[in-house]
């Protein structure tokens, strides 16, 4: 059995070049789409962070900022009880309690802010802690028996030897705290900001990816249209002068 000519053609199965041009637009705008639907995720995620970056900022100034407020405050009033005629000071000795526990109040919301804000407690608050303690022994059992007895004398050598170093120790402490705060919050802007860059770059990386590969789509069009319009140029030419064997090598249903 002898094959036709035609039968012996593989068969070639034939796109239109409307439907070439229709996938390859399509094409296109799905990578566009996917570029855009990524580029926004990945911004929002940036915003999200940087949100986050400054409400935790501002919670912890906030916090930071009522301990020293709180601390100066006790130590103000620790430092005027002497100050009150004797008949008024056992009166000055309990606001100053109410002062000292204000400012414990303060070092438990710091503590829970803190440990909210970043899954973890400071060292450093451990130090504050311990020095508010010896602070507050040597006020409660040296200074105030002392300012409350009018002894001028004992209230001299309390102050000298003992309520001054406490003092000047429990501040020193605080300031550290402070310091350690704001070196955790820098850390963390500068984390933010590399992470916000990272981001913008995967997004113009994206965006530039996508307008690539939709160009390529487009001059592959482009040149199976130049192409195909070649092809049939050539036939139409070739049949002119009279050749009527000539076939157009266009593989479409719609040339």
């Amino acid at each position: 059995m002898v094959m036709s000519e035609g039968g012996a053609k593989r068969s070639r199965v034939r796109v239109s070049l409307t439907a070439q041009i229709f996938a390859a637009v399509g094409g296109a705008l799905v990578i566009l789409v996917v570029v855009g639907a990524t580029a926004y995720v990945q911004l929002n995620k940036s915003e999200t962070n940087t949100a986050e970056v400054v409400g935790d900022h501002s919670a912890m100034s906030t916090a930071v900022l009522s301990l020293q407020n709180d601390l100066w405050s006790a130590r103000q009033a620790a430092g005027t009880v002497a100050s009150y005629p004797v008949a008024d000071r056992p009166e000055q000795f309990v606001k100053l309690e109410g002062n000292y526990a204000t400012f414990e109040e303060s070092l438990t919301a710091f503590e829970e802010s803190y440990s909210t804000t970043f899954g973890y407690v400071p060292e450093q608050l451990g130090t504050v802690r311990a020095q508010w303690a010896a602070y507050k022994d040597a006020m409660l059992s040296d200074f105030l028996p002392a300012a409350l007895a009018d002894d001028l004398d004992a209230l001299k050598v309390v102050r000298e030897s003992t309520t001054r170093e406490a003092g000047t120790n429990l501040v020193g402490a605080v300031a550290q705290l402070t310091e350690d705060v704001d070196a955790v919050l820098q850390e963390q802007q500068a984390a933010n900001a590399s992470t916000s860059q990272t981001i913008r770059t995967v997004v113009v990386a994206l965006a530039a990816t996508g307008v690539v590969v939709a160009g390529l789509l487009g001059w592959l069009v482009a040149r199976k249209m130049k192409a195909s319009a070649g092809a049939v140029s050539r036939s139409l030419d070739a049949l002119a002068e009279g050749d009527l064997t000539v076939e157009a090598d266009v593989h479409s249903n719609d040339e």
